[in-house]
Parts: structure tokens; sequence; C-alpha cells
């Protein structure tokens, strides 16, 4: 089920990121703003991550749209991006230390849109 995949998979974002070491971001999302820009060999490791959860995420969504369990009818790329960027948001915002109620209406409002 894509609901309960993607509830796990924001929860875990979101524990990580109000660990006491979230503050340090994580270590895919600091190569990304911090060093992608200015150093091509890390811009390609992170797009190439980047693009294995895309097409995951859009596999399992393509799934779940064929199987009725997902009721938004965007393209499955468009929603794995959302999601993507919503994880990478989440994880920005934890070296802010957001508390754990900016997370859960991140995820509330991001979890209304995708089902």
């Amino acid at each position: 089920n894509l609901e309960l995949l993607l509830k796990q998979l924001f929860s875990m974002t979101v524990k990580e990121c109000v660990s006491a070491d979230g503050k340090k971001g994580c270590f895919a999302t600091n190569s990304l703003v911090e060093l992608a820009p200015h150093d091509e060999d890390v811009a390609q490791i992170v797009q190439y991550n980047n693009d294995r959860m895309e097409n995951a995420l859009t596999k399992a969504i393509q799934k779940a749209q064929k199987n009725k369990e997902l009721k938004n009818t965007d393209s499955p790329r468009s929603l794995a991006r959302f999601i993507l960027n919503t994880i990478t948001g989440l994880r920005i915002i934890a070296k802010s230390d957001a508390g754990k109620k900016k997370y859960d209406d991140i995820v509330t409002v991001t979890m209304s849109v995708l089902t």
C-alpha cells in the first residue's frame, strides 16, 4: 500500500530530522546544497541517487494509481518529484532547529495532496 509506505518514509525522515544528529543534516542533502554547485563529480553522484529514488517512487505510484490505491491522478513522475522535494525540504529545515509540529504540518499537507 503506497499510502502506508509514504507515511513510513515521512515518519522515518522526520524522526531523523528531530534526532540529536538531525541538525547536522543529511549527508546527501548537504552535498547537494553545499558541494554539488561547485563539484561536478559530487553533482553527478547526487543526481544518480536522486534519479534512482525518483524512478522507484514513480514505479510505486504507477502501480498504486493502476490499482486505484491513489486518488491523485497527476503524473507519477511529477508526484515522485514532489515527494523527493518534500523530503529534501524536511532535511534542509532540520538545520534550522524546526520543531516537530512544523514537520508534522508539512507531512500532513503533503499526504493530503498525494492521497
